[in-house]
């Protein structure tokens, strides 16, 4: 194997540093896959605790959990490494997308356990069920569109 001199490792870590000075003034901080298999924003984690994902400091400190959809989760994270706010309409989309998914469970739940109920109940938790899974694609493509302007800029 080639042995890289010190001139060469230099002029890699100039251009290396370059680029993350370019995303940096694009509005990019370059995720990383950490040693424990989280992903790394600038010096936020994105772990997954159960079902959500919370924003972890290197300390340790959770800034931000609760979070439905790993693509809030890595614009919040982004958002906070380049120390902007956090996204509150973020966070509150994805919490609307977490409200709607529960609720359209419940629904197609009813709906799967209505046997001795009548037609009348059948049909309303169906149309329930849809609305909410309306509701929940609605979020979630106003999610979807902030992380895809996101990857555009890279």
């Amino acid at each position: 194997m080639h042995q890289i001199t010190e001139e060469l490792y230099k002029k890699l870590s100039n251009i290396t540093d370059r680029v993350r000075r370019d995303f940096y003034n694009r509005g990019i901080v370059a995720p990383v896959k950490s040693q424990s298999g989280c992903v790394r924003i600038g010096p936020y984690d994105i772990k997954q605790i159960g079902n959500h994902y919370a924003i972890v400091d290197l300390n340790g400190c959770v800034e931000v959990t609760g979070i439905n959809l790993p693509q809030t989760a890595a614009l919040v994270a982004n958002n906070m490494a380049l120390g902007r706010y956090r996204g509150v309409d973020l966070i509150s989309h994805d919490r609307e997308y977490g409200y709607a998914d529960f609720e359209e469970e419940l629904h197609t739940h009813a709906v799967k356990n209505s046997k001795d109920r009548g037609i009348d109940y059948l049909i309303l938790h169906q149309i329930m069920a849809q609305k909410c899974r309306q509701k929940k694609e609605y979020y979630k493509n106003l999610i979807d569109l902030r992380y895809t302007k996101l990857l555009k800029l890279v």
